[in-house]
C-alpha cells in the first residue's frame, strides 16, 4: 500500500532475507532510509546495545488484523509527524517518540 501511493519501499524480506538484526540496521543506515518494523529487538539493539542506527525506525507495536492494517494506521503518521531522528513506537491507540542518540549520518 504504501508503494501504491508513491513511496519508494525496500523490504528487507524481498531483497535481503535472513539478514540478522544488526545488519538490517546498517542496511538501513547505508541506504539513507528509515526503518519500519513489527519487531521489539531493534530498541534493545539501539538504545540498550549502541548499535548505529539508520535515520528513523517505526516500530509497529501491534499484529495486524488484515494485511493493509500498518499502511492505514502508518500512513497518516508520516503526514502528521517528524520520523527522522526519531524511534516511533505505533499502536491502534497511540503514538510515542524519542529521539535517537546516535543516528546515521
Amino acid at each position: 500500500m504504501l508503494r501504491e501511493v508513491g513511496y519508494d519501499v525496500l523490504s528487507i524480506q524481498e531483497s535481503f532475507a535472513g539478514t540478522p538484526d544488526v545488519g538490517v540496521l546498517e542496511l538501513a543506515a547505508s541506504y539513507g532510509r528509515l526503518l519500519l518494523t513489527f519487531d521489539r529487538d531493534f530498541g534493545d539493539q539501539i538504545f540498550r546495545k549502541g548499535v548505529q542506527c539508520p535515520n528513523g525506525v517505526v516500530y509497529l507495536r501491534l499484529k495486524p488484523s488484515y494485511p493493509r492494517e500498518p499502511a492505514e494506521i502508518l500512513l497518516p503518521v508520516l503526514d502528521e509527524f517528524t520520523l527522522l531522528q526519531k524511534f516511533t513506537v505505533i499502536t491502534r491507540h497511540s503514538i510515542r517518540q524519542r529521539e535517537i542518540p546516535n543516528v546515521f549520518n
